[in-house]
């Protein structure tokens, strides 16, 4: 008779650890899920950032362009430009060379 109820105690030992077991496992994944769930959210909430980071980078890209372009168009003006007033003043000192030479002070020596 002690045999069996050192075997009952054994059993129920076993019971107990079982169903601790089971319990701890149940709590486990109740609390794996929770965690899953905070992951989730937290990933959610970084995307919006991962986003508007790249959202920020390609405006940046393209104000960047934007500048380069103007600042080429703008070189290319200026070079025009800087052709024209050289040439006008090409065309300037052609005339005033033209016109100092039927200047009536230059036959005198008096330029």
């Amino acid at each position: 008779m002690s045999t069996a109820t050192h075997r009952s105690l054994s059993i129920d030992e076993f019971v107990d650890h079982f169903e601790n077991a089971i319990k701890e496992n149940q709590s486990l994944e109740s609390r794996l899920a929770k965690a899953l769930d905070e992951i989730e959210t937290l990933r959610a909430q970084l995307q919006p950032d991962t986003r508007l980071k790249s959202l920020l980078a390609l405006k940046e890209k393209l104000i960047r362009d934007e500048f380069e372009m103007k600042y080429r168009d703008l070189q290319v003006q200026v070079k025009q430009m800087r052709t024209q007033y050289t040439r006008q003043v090409e065309e300037m000192k052609a005339q005033m060379k033209g016109q100092l030479s039927t200047c009536i002070c230059h036959g005198a020596g008096l330029r």
